[in-house]
């Protein structure tokens, strides 16, 4: 499993995702109520944790190990 960032075409908004693969966390994405309905700008894989945002995305992460959302918390 690898965790990825999800950047949407709509400014300041982004997700967390736990998948097997990029094509894996696409399909999650596309899948969600949360951002069906969002155009994907970009997705990342997270390779260091301080990448990502420290004041506002680490303190409201779920669960990074099971596939999913991780971010934001109860997607």
């Amino acid at each position: 499993m690898k965790l990825y960032w999800v950047t949407f075409v709509e400014p300041g908004i982004g997700c967390g995702v736990t998948a097997i693969d990029e094509h894996d966390c696409q399909r999650l994405v596309e899948s969600n109520s949360f951002s069906a309905a969002r155009s994907i700008e970009s997705i990342i894989e997270i390779t260091n944790f301080e990448e990502i945002d420290q004041n506002h995305v680490v303190p409201n992460m779920g669960d990074l190990l099971a596939r999913g959302f991780w971010f934001p918390n109860g997607v």
